[in-house]
């Protein structure tokens, strides 16, 4: 069957009450051909996030509202291997608070996630800059060094595609002290790699259809940003430090924080480019009509909040999709520049060897 992950909002929750909320789920599960897996409870928000094996969406609305006159307000489907690689677990934790009755399991581990999405040029890239045996020599480097930055602050690779990676962490510091700790040890290297780190924190249900959705789209347009070398954090990520008694442990000196205007631009934006990068005929007064603002006020935020147009910013996404295309799909040189959204066959292939300094038909073939 497959698997769900619903959210409940609530106005000042506790980990007893929603560990005695859950007893009632596990109660009339089976009335429902459901199985209730476990939860995750943000505390300070007062929101909970229940994973269950179910029918369909409908069996877990049906199967809480009985449970506790109580309507999730989002329900999402989930896979359960990405569930474990950014939360954890798929079960309850083997450590718990402490027990109601010597029964009822009592945790609140927070459902918040610190996501890294860490980058650099590819083989075929690096090998037409610098040759064959210097890019494999460099790629085996950074490699070594991730594997090693991941582990010693317990950070999750949570999926990757070519030289990408999105990392998980739990907490805040562990996250930051990484990326910056990768960039160090790089050293000039990180220049030569085209190093791309960006972090943002997000709950994995969220006006999405997809899991930490929202999240990693946001993410997805912050890895277009002209970053001059600094590793690029949201506002939100910045509020966190603020917040943590550990804070002192991070030198900001190489970080550039979003600001929470900057942040819900780019947010409004990434929403928009999600729904439109594929087609063609969309343009910047498109665009600007989504966005409820003036093509002059469009190109005034895109600027300040990513030190790049909109017009740059869309290009710099559809290539970034067209790179991963051409690495994972068949499809011809033609399909891939229409699919992501390029009127033309040769402005696709001028695009992307002004920006790769290689066409796409060497890249396919290298």
């Amino acid at each position: 069957m497959p698997i769900y992950m619903d959210l409940h909002v609530g106005q000042g929750i506790t980990p007893e009450m929603l560990a005695k909320a859950h007893q009632k789920d596990l109660a009339v599960q089976d009335r429902f051909n459901c199985r209730c897996l476990t939860y995750w409870l943000d505390v300070t928000r007062g929101n909970s996030y229940c994973l269950i094996e179910a029918p369909d969406k409908s069996a877990v609305a049906k199967m809480h509202w009985n449970a506790h006159l109580q309507y999730p307000e989002e329900i999402i489907e989930v896979d359960e291997r990405v569930v474990k690689a950014f939360l954890g677990r798929l079960n309850d934790p083997e450590i718990v608070d402490y027990l109601i009755d010597q029964k009822v399991k009592v945790f609140s581990e927070t459902a918040l996630r610190i996501i890294v999405q860490v980058g650099v040029d590819d083989k075929v890239q690096l090998a037409h800059k610098m040759g064959e045996q210097r890019a494999a020599t460099l790629l085996a480097k950074y490699h070594r060094v991730i594997n090693i930055c991941f582990e010693s602050h317990h950070g999750v690779v949570a999926g990757s595609q070519g030289q990408e990676c999105v990392v998980s962490f739990v907490s805040v510091v562990p996250a930051v002290i990484c990326s910056l700790e990768l960039q160090d040890i790089l050293g000039d290297d990180a220049q030569v790699l085209n190093l791309n780190v960006s972090i943002h924190a997000g709950n994995p249900v969220d006006n999405h259809p997809e899991i930490f959705g929202n999240t990693l789209q946001l993410l997805s347009i912050m890895n277009c940003m002209e970053k001059k070398d600094s590793i690029v954090a949201s506002n939100r990520v910045k509020k966190l430090l603020k917040s943590s008694s550990e804070r002192f442990k991070v030198n900001m000196k190489n970080l550039q924080f979003l600001s929470s205007s900057n942040e819900r631009f780019l947010s409004d934006l990434g929403e928009v480019f999600s729904r439109h990068w594929q087609n063609p005929h969309f343009e910047l007064r498109d665009i600007g009509k989504e966005l409820s603002v003036s093509k002059s006020q469009l190109y005034r935020k895109s600027v300040n909040a990513t030190g790049r147009s909109v017009k740059r910013l869309l290009q710099e996404f559809r290539l970034r999709n067209a790179l991963k295309m051409l690495r994972e799909s068949k499809e011809n040189i033609s399909q891939v520049g229409y699919g992501c959204g390029f009127n033309s066959p040769s402005y696709f292939t001028k695009c992307f060897h002004k920006r790769y300094g290689v066409k796409p038909r060497a890249y396919l073939h290298s």
